[in-house]
């Protein structure tokens, strides 16, 4: 003997619970609007999910986890950055005040060739080629070579003479 299905019609087997075509329980017995509304409204049960309240030890693991990733990310840009702009003028400035104003006297007639300081002076820029440059310049003053003869060389081996 076959079933027919309560909703869409469709005939089934005996043993089916469920209608083959439309999915729907053949076994339950068809609810009116009002019926249903009725089940709902009497439900004890809230039908949307509510979320239990947070302890405050559950309310500070995200806010603790933030803050350690921002401070891991500022030390880290931190060290990208000071490796990446190299030392400064000023961590430069530590030798003789005579010997540093002939450097920087020097380095004033080349601007820097990296590709990243826009051609700024070698006197100013603070990449790692400027470092060297004026470290270079540093090396020929302390042998008493004129000032004259340290520019050529640099411009020999470095470029970038104004």
């Amino acid at each position: 003997m076959k079933k027919q299905c309560p909703y869409c019609g469709n005939t089934n087997l005996k043993e089916s619970r469920y209608c083959g075509v439309c999915g729907k329980d053949m076994g339950a017995k068809k609810l009116s609007i009002r019926e249903t509304l009725l089940l709902v409204l009497k439900r004890k049960k809230p039908l949307a999910f509510t979320r239990k309240k947070m302890t405050w030890k559950e309310k500070m693991v995200p806010i603790l986890t933030a803050a350690i990733l921002v401070s891991v990310c500022v030390i880290y840009l931190h060290f990208l950055v000071k490796a990446k702009l190299g030392p400064t003028p000023s961590d430069i400035v530590k030798g003789d005040p005579a010997i540093e104003s002939q450097v920087v006297e020097i380095a004033s007639n080349f601007v820097c060739i990296c590709g990243k300081c826009n051609r700024i002076s070698v006197e100013d820029c603070r990449c790692s080629l400027a470092a060297r440059e004026r470290d270079f310049i540093r090396q020929k003053i302390k042998k008493g070579e004129k000032p004259e003869v340290i520019i050529a060389a640099v411009d020999a081996l470095f470029g970038g003479k104004k």
